[in-house]
């Protein structure tokens, strides 16, 4: 999914409306007014397909189970693939199911060429089997004028187990 970056629209408002204003007020400028609005457009669509290409270079890799205690915070290893050439600045994000959670909804690093690990900060609230089915990478245009996002599938089950050191569970035992 592509979206419109504060850049495109700071721009759209510079650029294209004055554009589109002046050839509005005078036929003279209708023709050199349409070009440059025109080669505006197909640069905004070239650097959007460069964006939507760009985090589709991107993959996530997370283990398939996760043991963590209830109520102790513990962390998540997600691995994410950058296999383009550059450093690539991103925010990633993961919708924690139900029974989990995370003081960190979204992380923002750069990611090298290569494998990059984050060690997601987490916590089980609810004891049982927890899916983790999808990380979400956001990632922006080479010229910065879109962002694009894409949802990236993973298999990982969070196994949060009874706290033990908690004397009311303990005298259960």
């Amino acid at each position: 999914m592509l979206v419109p970056s504060k850049r495109l629209l700071q721009i759209s408002v510079a650029v294209l409306l004055p554009l589109a204003a002046a050839a509005g007020f005078s036929p003279l400028l209708a023709w050199p007014c349409g070009t440059m609005l025109a080669v505006c457009l197909i640069v905004a669509l070239v650097d959007a397909w460069a964006g939507w290409h760009r985090v589709q270079q991107t993959g996530a890799r997370a283990p398939e189970f996760l043991r963590l205690t209830k109520d102790v915070a513990g962390a998540l290893p997600v691995t994410l693939r950058n296999n383009s050439q550059s450093e690539l600045r991103a925010r990633v994000g993961l919708a924690m199911p139900e029974g989990m959670e995370s003081e960190k909804p979204v992380l923002d690093p750069k990611l090298p060429a290569g494998a990059a690990l984050l060690n997601w900060p987490c916590t089980g609230r609810a004891r049982g089997d927890h899916r983790l089915r999808e990380v979400f990478i956001e990632a922006p245009s080479p010229l910065g004028l879109w962002e694009a996002r894409a949802a990236k599938a993973v298999d990982c089950t969070f196994r949060v187990y009874p706290n033990l050191r908690d004397r009311a569970t303990a005298g259960l035992f």
